[in-house]
């Protein structure tokens, strides 16, 4: 069991690499598919094995000298979100099998497929590494590997928004380097358990490094996980990217760095030295910048007129969500917030990948071309619908567990005015989704197409719709059968405590 991550990285970095060799179409499509399947079956028995002895899965493979000792550690949080990437990459994969040939020329179609698998892999190596360095090398190649992924759309704006992204993500990086190497200066060691026994008489020696280091691991992890104000890259990005890029980029590119940066403040650093002064004001300014996207995330969602670009700035306030229950500090805030983590990678993938087939649709991605699109495609308007269900925070949905766990934070930690904004920010989203279903299914527009019997009539095949129905499935038992999940959650929290 130790060798299981290990094991899904080289099947998915092997699966790239074939087919880009064999560079066909649709031996490329087949060998990613098996590949991100037989990777996620391999992960959900990862995470039933950590799950059930309680202990992480540790290992030492080579003992080289500091700072590249190749160290594993995984437990349940990472083992819950290595399975989520492998499983929702793979329906993103299958769906994008009826679509990216909108928007990718044919030639290039092998080496979207190479690039979809490497990206998994890579944003998996972020997080199950023990050691620093490691960690880092997996956060520049996601990156690399990303902004190709953005720019395999031949059109100039996804030119410009992937070197926007990948400038300002080796920024980032830049930044958490700078944090790493203080951190070591402190404790001789990049590896987190090391770091974890001899940071807290570094701390006591001296405490400002430790601050140091982490507002260059803030600053750096803001800018990689697209948190406001750092996520000027991510609205072109998530624009400008083919649809089945975008919901990789939205629903998982950017969570492995909230969860590296989560295990830095916990894992890492631990509890009570991010509880003491002057560490606190890191968690403060965190949970601040999570309220501020919040409400500004969805302030400039409102005033988008492409329904992508909307998506993305819905995005930002939902990464929001996120930072500020890891800032909240408390055991209920970090199980909401890693609840949202999955939350937001299963709904947002489905919503990009409906804005890709109504924007083709309608043969553009302005909102306003989209009344009665529920008629001519009231399945995929359908689950669009139950996607902006959840990020209002409809009971039923895992939007609203995400929320009511959120809440339940907020008062663990007594930062009573963060309810306010909880409240509000819940009445912005309702403000630009709720419409957007509205308009598909009710009005003028909608009953000349339904009278002039073009419903069903653009409607995608059953085989096509499945990967974004169970997308939709799992949004919404995954709301209504929360109990399971949480207790897994519960359970990994609990062990950063």
């Amino acid at each position: 069991m130790n060798y299981l991550p290990l094991t899904i990285l080289a099947i998915l970095f092997l699966d790239a690499f074939i087919i880009k060799l064999i560079n066909k179409k649709d031996m490329a499509k087949l060998l990613s598919l098996v590949g991100l399947a037989i990777s996620s079956v391999l992960s959900v028995i990862m995470l039933a094995h950590v799950y059930k002895t309680g202990a992480p899965i540790e290992l030492r493979m080579l003992q080289i000298a500091q700072p590249i000792n190749i160290v594993v550690s995984v437990g349940i949080i990472e083992a819950l979100i290595v399975t989520m990437f492998c499983i929702v990459g793979m329906l993103i994969v299958w769906s994008s099998f009826s679509m990216i040939e909108y928007e990718v020329e044919a030639r290039k179609l092998p080496l979207h497929y190479s690039m979809a698998t490497l990206l998994v892999g890579s944003i998996i190596g972020v997080i199950i590494f023990g050691n620093l360095i490691n960690t880092y090398v997996f956060m520049e190649l996601s990156t690399f590997v990303a902004a190709a992924a953005i720019m395999i759309k031949n059109e100039k704006e996804s030119h410009h928004a992937g070197v926007r992204y990948i400038t300002l993500s080796i920024m980032g990086s830049a930044f958490v380097l700078m944090g790493m190497v203080i951190i070591y200066s402190m404790t001789g060691s990049y590896e987190v358990s090391v770091i974890r026994q001899n940071l807290p008489a570094a701390f006591a020696a001296d405490p400002s490094s430790l601050l140091y280091a982490m507002i260059f691991i803030t600053v750096g992890g803001a800018f990689k996980s697209a948190l406001f104000p750092f996520h000027i890259w991510s609205p072109n990005a998530y624009t400008y990217a083919p649809a089945p890029v975008s919901a990789m980029l939205s629903g998982l590119v950017s969570k492995p760095y909230i969860i590296f940066y989560l295990n830095t403040c916990y894992k890492m650093i631990g509890s009570e030295i991010m509880h003491q002064y002057p560490m606190i004001y890191i968690l403060k300014a965190i949970m601040l910048m999570g309220v501020l996207g919040m409400i500004l995330g969805s302030l400039l969602a409102i005033i988008q007129v492409d329904i992508k670009r909307m998506t993305a700035y819905s995005s930002v306030a939902q990464i929001g969500y996120i930072f500020m229950g890891i800032g909240l500090g408390s055991p209920l805030g970090l199980v909401a917030a890693v609840y949202h983590v999955i939350s937001h990678i299963l709904t947002k993938s489905m919503l990009f990948l409906i804005t890709g087939l109504t924007g083709h649709r309608a043969g553009n991605r302005k909102i306003n071309n989209l009344y009665g699109i529920g008629i001519e495609m009231p399945v995929t308007m359908a689950l669009y619908t139950v996607g902006a269900m959840s990020m209002i925070g409809i009971p039923l949905f895992m939007g609203f567990v995400s929320k009511f766990n959120f809440a339940l934070g907020i008062i663990e930690s007594n930062n009573w005015w963060v309810m306010i904004i909880l409240v509000i920010s819940g009445l912005l989203n309702i403000i630009y989704y709720l419409p957007i279903s509205l308009r598909g299914y009710f009005g003028k527009i909608a009953q000349d197409k339904l009278d002039n019997g073009l419903a069903f009539k653009y409607e995608r095949k059953f085989t096509e719709t499945l990967p974004i129905l169970i997308l939709g499935v799992a949004v919404v038992a995954l709301g209504i059968f929360s109990s399971g999940l949480l207790g897994i959650i519960t359970k990994g929290v609990s062990a950063l405590f």
